[in-house]
């Protein structure tokens, strides 16, 4: 039996199958990539190729957006149910109104990592070149997407923000602040050693870093601590690659790193 993904159901994990059932899907169970829930009853599941929706009974594998795709979806995001982004390879940009997908030109054919937003007028993707020779910060004003930034920065991997003229970045080359006013990036000399993954939080003075071989760093406005040691798994090489925080909780997903295979690993923090 194939299971794809798990769910808390206040007490216990319980493991799910999500299926993609559409002609656009040759897999019923695959690897999911990207997650994004409005509601509990409101989910989308992408698997890089195809999408599903999930709307609390059933699950709809939604074909309209592959027409649209330039390499494989990698994140979503949105505002509400009516204005939801995919981002991806190639520059890909897609988004959805509530009846149907549109591609928005991103103006870049570089990968794209990751986006977040604070409404739909302010929102923002990062990405990198396969080979690392490019990076870029795009950023949407409600009507299109320009660059903010398009330069040799290793590895943006992720982007967050609490406010319109700050943002936070994390990367190959470690976590930057980059003001939007003058675009000038200040590298954060954080306690943490290799490649961040994640950035998430609630406000600039709690914001969670998430990142390789087990290394878990929290920003509560004036000083960094490393969680080195997350129940015993730095032996064990946790690569925690995303990370949800909530008022008093937190939430990463990640994997054990053995270099052929892995195997997915949940961590749930409380204050």
């Amino acid at each position: 039996q194939c299971y794809n993904a798990a769910k808390w159901n206040g007490k216990t994990w319980e493991l799910m199958r999500v299926p993609f059932t559409g002609s656009c899907s040759a897999v019923m169970y695959p690897t999911i990539r990207a997650i994004y829930a409005f509601s509990e009853n409101n989910i989308w599941f992408a698997r890089g190729g195809s999408l599903v929706h999930y709307d609390g009974t059933n699950y709809y594998n939604d074909c309209s957006i592959n027409s649209l795709l330039t390499g494989s979806i990698n994140k979503l995001w949105g505002s509400s149910s009516s204005d939801l982004y995919a981002v991806g390879n190639n520059g890909l940009i897609a988004h959805y109104d509530g009846r149907s997908w549109s591609k928005q030109e991103s103006g870049t054919n570089v990968d794209l990592n990751d986006i977040y937003g604070l409404d739909g007028s302010h929102v923002w993707a990062v990405g990198t070149e396969g080979d690392y020779s490019r990076s870029v910060i795009l950023y949407y004003d409600g009507k299109s997407w320009n660059k903010l930034y398009e330069g040799s920065y290793y590895g943006f991997n992720s982007i967050w923000t609490e406010r319109q003229t700050r943002i936070y970045i994390t990367g190959d080359s470690g976590p930057y602040q980059l003001t939007v006013n003058d675009l000038v990036f200040h590298q954060l000399n954080t306690p943490a050693r290799y490649v961040m993954y994640c950035v998430r939080g609630t406000g600039e003075c709690d914001i969670f870093y998430t990142g390789q071989n087990s290394e878990i760093t929290h920003f509560n406005g004036m000083t960094y601590h490393l969680y080195e040691d997350v129940q015993g798994m730095t032996e064990k090489n946790v690569w925690w690659q995303c990370i949800k925080v909530m008022n008093n909780s937190m939430i990463a997903g990640g994997s054990y790193y053995t270099g052929l295979y892995s195997a997915p690993v949940i961590l749930r923090g409380y204050r």
